[in-house]
C-alpha cells in the first residue's frame, strides 16, 4: 500500500511541474507575441529608409557569402500597418514589413579638435630606445636534433614528411 501511495505523489507532482512549465512557456511566448506586435505597430512611416531582405541568390553562388539585405529604399505609401511600397524605379514593388529593417540613423560625428603642444610626445616612456642596427644574432637559430621524421606512402613513391 505504501509504495503504491508514494507512486501516487510523484506523478501527482511531476503533473503540477509539467502544469507550471507549461503555463511559464505560454506567458513567455505570449509575451514575446506581444513585443512583436507592438513593433510591427509602431512600424515604418511613409518617408522612411530601410533595408530589405531577399532571400534570392544568383545561381551559382552560395547563401551563406552573399548579401542579402538590399537597400536602401524609400517607403512611398503604407498599407493597413504592414505593407509597404517602395520607391524602386519601374515598379511598385509592395512588401511586408517583416522583410524590412529601418536604416540606422547616426548622429553627426563631432568635429571638436584636440589641442595639444608640439612639444609633447605622447607614449614616449613606453617606447623602446631607437637602434639603428639589428642584432647580430637576429633569425639565427640552433638545431640540435629533428624528432619527428615520418614516412608517408601513400601511393608508389613515399616521401619525408
Amino acid at each position: 500500500m505504501k509504495g503504491e501511495e508514494i507512486i501516487n505523489v510523484n506523478t501527482s507532482m511531476d503533473k503540477t511541474l509539467q502544469a507550471e512549465v507549461k503555463s511559464k512557456r505560454s506567458k513567455a511566448q505570449a509575451h514575446v507575441w506581444k513585443e512583436l506586435s507592438y513593433r510591427l505597430k509602431q512600424g515604418f512611416q511613409v518617408g522612411d529608409s530601410g533595408w530589405l531582405y531577399l532571400a534570392r541568390v544568383q545561381s551559382g553562388l552560395s547563401k551563406k557569402f552573399s548579401h542579402l539585405w538590399r537597400g536602401v529604399f524609400r517607403i512611398l505609401d503604407v498599407w493597413d500597418d504592414f505593407r509597404c511600397k517602395l520607391k524602386i524605379e519601374g515598379t511598385a514593388f509592395k512588401v511586408h514589413v517583416s522583410r524590412l529593417k529601418p536604416r540606422a540613423l547616426f548622429p553627426d560625428r563631432p568635429t571638436k579638435e584636440v589641442e595639444f603642444s608640439e612639444n609633447v610626445e605622447f607614449d614616449a616612456a613606453l617606447l623602446p630606445e631607437d637602434v639603428s642596427e639589428p642584432d647580430e644574432d637576429f633569425n639565427v637559430y640552433e638545431v640540435e636534433a629533428i624528432q619527428d621524421v615520418q614516412w608517408v606512402k601513400r601511393t608508389r613513391t613515399f616521401w619525408r614528411v
